[in-house]
């Protein structure tokens, strides 16, 4: 069961949006009261904006990255794997996730918000299912991502992600500086590259997610305009039972505007639409996307 704190603003799935926002259009055009020769509204320029957001993009990876932590990313920092780490790893085998979000606004009118839900091997046994260990981005990060852009993030020896910016990492641990790399290519990058600091930008935004430990990771990423050059990185270290032969993942997205940054005129008239239908408008207009990953053949 998921926490009722982190289910989706507006959930949207079985939804039409396209339909919805066709209606939609279709009473922005009445609302002008101009009749073409055929006797059906003309399109009205706020109409063209309604009808345009049809064409949003927000999407899932068909295939996220996977990487397997092992003692040999501890040799190759010239460390013996922890003591934590060995007596886990009797059990358990821990693997990195990343999966990217991919947005498109039809229009020059970025997202505000990003929900995004994952879900390790739902309807199985309990003691068969992964866990979320580590998240990334987490909201322990707030302050830091308050003025800055771009963190230097690790993981460190508990597998637990630290950040800080430039040369100065909290909790700083030996690597080098000079080791950063861009968390898209963590995942592809080898022994010890897992382990960073690599370089990880996000705008500033609100942070919150569900705890580690469950089953399924929630984030909700909000209080920024986001398009595609600068949609944040979602990482998960997860902790799979070694009894765990087979793996899937039930992803799902969904991705918002705030009405009231609309164009002024925009506005004004949608509000005047039936109420049924603003409400999704006062909702943020969101999208969703829905993948199923099996990661077994990365296992």
């Amino acid at each position: 069961m998921v926490d009722t704190d982190y289910e989706f603003k507006f959930p949207m799935r079985g939804i039409d949006r396209g339909a919805l926002l066709r209606e939609s259009a279709n009473h922005v055009d009445a609302l002008y009261g101009h009749l073409g020769a055929n006797g059906h509204p003309q399109p009205s320029n706020e109409g063209r904006i309604t009808r345009a957001i049809i064409n949003d993009q927000a999407l899932l990876p068909a295939y996220p990255d996977v990487y397997r932590i092992s003692d040999k990313d501890f040799i190759a920092r010239d460390k013996p794997a922890p003591v934590q780490f060995r007596e886990l790893a009797k059990d358990f085998n821990f693997y990195w996730i990343r999966f990217p979000v991919g947005l498109k606004p039809e229009i020059n009118w970025g997202f505000n918000m990003i929900e995004v839900r994952v879900e390790f091997n739902p309807g199985q046994p309990p003691h068969m299912r992964p866990k979320a260990y580590a998240i990334l981005p987490k909201k322990e990060f707030q302050t830091l991502l308050g003025v800055n852009s771009s963190l230097e993030v690790s993981l460190n020896e508990k597998l637990e992600f630290e950040a800080g910016t430039g040369e100065q990492t909290l909790h700083a641990g030996t690597a080098s500086a000079q080791l950063k790399a861009d968390v898209s290519g963590v995942a592809k990058a080898g022994a010890g590259a897992v382990f960073g600091p690599f370089s990880y930008h996000i705008k500033k935004a609100r942070i919150d997610h569900s705890a580690t430990g469950m089953e399924w990771v929630f984030w909700r990423i909000d209080g920024a305009e986001f398009f595609q050059e600068d949609t944040p990185e979602l990482v998960v270290i997860t902790q799979v039972p070694k009894q765990t032969k087979v793996v899937a993942i039930k992803a799902e997205l969904q991705a918002s505007r705030y009405f009231n940054t609309g164009a002024a005129p925009w506005q004004a008239v949608v509000k005047r639409i039936p109420d049924a239908l603003f409400g999704y408008f006062d909702k943020g207009m969101p999208l969703r996307d829905e993948k199923p990953w099996d990661i077994t053949p990365s296992l």
